[in-house]
C-alpha cells in the first residue's frame, strides 16, 4: 500500500468518526444541537451487515411501521409487542428484526434509532413500509438530493465503508450501494432514522 493510499484511508476513517461524533453528540463543531444518529454502528460501516455488498434484490419483508416504537422506552408495551411480533433478536443495544427488514438500536433504555434495510443488502429481507421524507429504495444519490437537498455531511465511500449522506436536522443518515462507490448513480441501501431529542 502506498503512502498516499494509507493517508487517504486514514482521512476516510477520520471523516467517518467525525461525522458519527457530530450525529451522536447532537452537536456540530460550530453549531447547536441536532438529532443524534448511530454510535454502535456508524452509517456506512459494514459492521452491522456482514454481507453488506451489493447483491441481487433480496426478498421483501413483512410490512411493518417502525414509527410507533421510535423514541419509546425499550421496556414499554408497544416496543415489547413490536419485538415479539417481528421476531427481533438482539443483545440489549441492537435488535435485528430480519423478517421486517429493519433493526432497532437502543441507548439509555430507549429505542433511539431504526435502521431500515434496502433490497441491496444480502442476508436480510428488505423494509417494505413507507420510507421517510418521500424516499424510495430505487432513489440514487442525485434523486435523494433533489428531494432533500445537498447533505450537510457527506462521507464518500471507501474500500471499508459505504458512502453516507447525513441530514442531522431531519434525523436521517443514508447509505448507498457500495458497488457504485461514491457515484451519484449509487442507489439507497439503508435509512437510519433517529428519534427526535
Amino acid at each position: 500500500m502506498t503512502r498516499i493510499s494509507r493517508d487517504r484511508s486514514r482521512w476516510t476513517v477520520v471523516l467517518i468518526v467525525a461525522a458519527t461524533f457530530v450525529l451522536v453528540s447532537g452537536r456540530s463543531p460550530d453549531g447547536p444541537a441536532s438529532a443524534a444518529v448511530p454510535d454502535s454502528a456508524a452509517p456506512g460501516s459494514h459492521a452491522g451487515h456482514q454481507s453488506g455488498v451489493s447483491s441481487p434484490q433480496s426478498s421483501p419483508g413483512r410490512p411493518v411501521d417502525y414509527r410507533p416504537v421510535l423514541g419509546e422506552p425499550f421496556r414499554s408495551t408497544v416496543v415489547t409487542r413490536f419485538v415479539r411480533d417481528n421476531g427481533c433478536r438482539g443483545d440489549g443495544a441492537r435488535y435485528r428484526c430480519s423478517t421486517a427488514g429493519l433493526e432497532l438500536l437502543v441507548k439509555d433504555g430507549r429505542v433511539y434509532q431504526a435502521v431500515l434495510v434496502g433490497p441491496h443488502v444480502r442476508g436480510f429481507f428488505y423494509y417494505t413500509g413507507a420510507l421517510p421524507a418521500g424516499l424510495a429504495w430505487s432513489d440514487n444519490r442525485v434523486e435523494v438530493e433533489q428531494k432533500l437537498g445537498r447533505p450537510p455531511i457527506f462521507v464518500p465511500s471507501s474500500r471499508y465503508a459505504r458512502a453516507v449522506s447525513t441530514y442531522p436536522k431531519l434525523g436521517l443518515s443514508l447509505t448507498f450501494d457500495p458497488a457504485a462507490g461514491s457515484s451519484p448513480a449509487a442507489e439507497l441501501c439503508h435509512v437510519y432514522v433517529t428519534a427526535p431529542t
